[in-house]
């Protein structure tokens, strides 16, 4: 059984090696598949044959379930849940086609839950259903595809090829290296797959997708997907160019300044603005006025941030926050600290100094969509800012997203699974708990 497992030097990981692997898959295609296999329900996911789905697993009966398949030959079905919003789902909230796959990898983390990765097999038909308790179990039948090998079924595939390449182009959540592969694949069914799965399209077309057992028929309705995708992609593209055009610079200092005025007095920080100062001295230092250059500087000495404040305090405050000790945050550094104040890093470091565990996360230096620019005249493009922002501040699974930013933290906090919090906030709470 290949198992991330805690050992008393701490975490460990195997992997199941690639003959055991193969075996897996082996024994759950064609012939060979069982009567019956456990199912795994899925929230806003869908899973395909022959590609990797990674998952997080957390319900009791879902790692009663992982456990037991582990210590079998690793085989069970993933179906896509039909409301996502029901925690334990029954029988007959579940879809009626998933896909029967192998544990190829397990993680068991800190917090209890683990990590699976599944690689998907086959396209199966859920039957009746022959257990509830303590997890759920089906039988199921192969659904095989239906291919109708012709020109049509080519143009099909390389108008499939040639229109992801375009939107790969433009979307930065999706990596270069899939535009490779795809290009590579020469199966129209694994094709159809990879790309399905790689999308963040409606869980009811994926599924669409899934269930289309008609290979010509599943790249047709992936054409239709990807082209209004794409056009979405380049309308989205267009407006914020002439949004961006069509705005002065005086209006944008305009909202971008109000809305950090209004943080400020929010978080009761006594300056009016602490970027704005910080401008002004290089302004009249650029002008060469050296009379008010040096009341500038003084005045921009005494204008400080709280995060520029407080981490002077770290060692002090680092006895009173054992609570602190091995928490997994991830910190966003809102625009108007990181750009306007030019201050970075000092959070994060106090965080660490108290004992948090900073994760890392990509794209740090963008906004997230709560900008007054945004956020007042395009809350779309703040949607979509906001939907790019979350998914890298939770790749690596904290537990709490932190935040200087009122403005951030309320528009990240509408849509977060995960708690969204002012740094300061989270550090007070640590403070009353130790």
């Amino acid at each position: 059984m290949a198992e991330f497992g805690e050992t008393e030097a701490g975490p460990s990981i195997e992997i199941v090696s690639g003959d055991q692997l193969e075996e897996a898959i082996r024994s759950t295609s064609g012939l060979a598949l069982p009567e019956a296999l456990p199912v795994l329900p899925l929230r806003d996911i869908v899973a395909y044959p022959g590609t990797l789905t990674p998952l997080a697993v957390g319900q009791e009966r879902s790692m009663r379930l992982i456990d037991d398949v582990l210590s079998g030959d690793r085989a069970l079905t993933l179906v896509a849940s039909r409301d996502p919003d029901v925690e334990e789902p029954g029988p007959e909230q579940l879809q009626s086609v998933g896909v029967a796959g192998v544990v190829a990898r397990m993680m068991k983390v800190p917090d209890g839950t683990i990590r699976i990765l599944v690689q998907g097999t086959q396209r199966v038909e859920i039957g009746d259903y022959v257990q509830t308790e303590p997890y759920l179990v089906a039988r199921v039948r192969e659904l095989p595809d239906v291919v109708e090998e012709g020109k049509e079924l080519e143009a099909l595939t390389r108008n499939v090829q040639a229109t992801f390449s375009q939107i790969i182009e433009e979307i930065p959540y999706l990596p270069e290296e899939l535009q490779l592969a795809v290009a590579n694949v020469e199966d129209p069914s694994a094709l159809s797959h990879l790309i399905a799965g790689a999308l963040r399209i409606p869980t009811s077309d994926k599924q669409e997708l899934l269930e289309q057992v008609d290979v010509g028929a599943r790249l047709r309705r992936l054409v239709e997907i990807l082209a209004h995708e794409l056009e979405v992609i380049q309308l989205g593209t267009k407006i914020q160019s002439q949004v961006q055009e069509g705005i002065d610079k005086g209006q944008r200092e305009y909202y971008l300044r109000e809305q950090l005025k209004a943080i400020q007095e929010e978080l009761g920080e006594g300056d009016e603005q602490a970027a704005e100062v910080k401008e002004l001295r290089e302004r009249i230092e650029q002008a060469e006025l050296p009379d008010y250059a040096a009341k500038a500087a003084r005045i921009s000495e005494l204008t400080r941030d709280l995060s520029e404040l407080l981490p002077e305090s770290g060692a002090a405050l680092k006895d009173r926050t054992r609570a602190a000790a091995g928490a997994l945050v991830v910190f966003h550094p809102p625009c108007s600290l990181q750009h306007g104040q030019q201050v970075r890093g000092a959070v994060e470091a106090l965080l660490v100094a108290l004992g948090a565990e900073v994760l890392p996360f990509a794209e740090g230096h963008l906004c997230c969509g709560s900008a007054g620019t945004y956020s007042l005249l395009q809350p779309e493009l703040a949607q979509q800012l906001r939907g790019r922002k979350l998914d890298a501040l939770t790749a690596a699974g904290p537990e709490a997203i932190l935040s200087a930013n009122i403005g951030c933290i309320a528009h990240l906090g509408a849509v977060s699974k995960i708690p969204v919090r002012h740094w300061i906030e989270w550090i007070d709470e640590r403070l009353a708990g130790s």
